[in-house]
């Protein structure tokens, strides 16, 4: 479908904590002999030559040994692992739009700031006890502007509050991009949000759907999906 309007889809999946950290995970977890869910998908989408697959967890394995690069309490990936897995996107595409701009290191001060704890020590009920260490991101030069998307949900949407976010730059030499996504991309919009004209992302409850209908709104020159790892299945109509 993307490809008939002329558009670049990637694919990336956002790895979960126990593939960057394995050594972490308790001594008698053994990963699946005949390759897990990610492996299989990993290999088809590799074999596909229309669908550009970004691999975040290379990236995010070497990236490690700078910092750590998700929360403690939660299983999300922390603002600075979420910046290598911005790097690693946006490294590939510009592969095929050279103008997409890219954020380094010297364009942001990361600062630490304790936070309430994550999902993980909530779901266990520590949530009174424990914290977090995030690490916000103060860019030198922003121009990013964040706002709340325009488009109609669909009726299945209308209890999703983050449906639709927008950032803009204002810079009209750079190309238009849409992320399909879920929560793993939260902490990845300030970054991608200075490196397009305008960005769009689309929370649709894990459907991962092609929202044909803002896409044909918008015109995009770029689609990414991004996709939390164990959200894999849900391609395949599998929840």
């Amino acid at each position: 479908m993307y490809r008939k309007k002329g558009i670049r889809f990637y694919v990336a999946f956002a790895p979960m904590k126990a593939e960057i950290y394995p050594e972490n995970t308790p001594f008698n977890y053994r990963r699946a002999p005949g390759g897990t869910i990610t492996d299989k998908m990993v290999e088809t989408i590799k074999n596909d030559s229309v669908i550009q697959y970004i691999d975040l967890k290379e990236r995010l394995l070497k990236s490690k040994a700078y910092g750590r690069l998700y929360a403690v309490n939660d299983n999300h990936w922390n603002k600075i692992g979420a910046f290598y897995g911005y790097s690693e996107i946006i490294r590939r595409i510009r592969v095929d739009f050279p103008s997409v701009k890219q954020l380094t290191k010297a364009d942001i001060q990361f600062t630490a700031k304790k936070t309430p704890p994550g999902n993980l020590a909530i779901m266990i009920g520590l949530q009174n006890y424990l914290f977090e260490t995030d690490y916000v991101p103060n860019f030198i030069n922003k121009k990013g502007q964040f706002s709340i998307g325009t488009h109609k949900k669909p009726d299945w949407a209308v209890p999703i509050d983050n449906y639709e976010y927008v950032m803009n730059t204002g810079d009209s030499t750079l190309p238009n991009a849409v992320f399909i996504r879920d929560s793993f991309t939260d902490a990845i919009m300030p970054f991608l949000g200075e490196s397009f004209n305008k960005s769009t992302y689309i929370f649709d409850g894990w459907r991962y759907l092609t929202n044909d209908a803002i896409i044909d709104d918008l015109k995009p020159e770029i689609v990414v999906l991004i996709i939390f790892e164990p959200h894999i299945s849900h391609l395949a109509g599998v929840w």
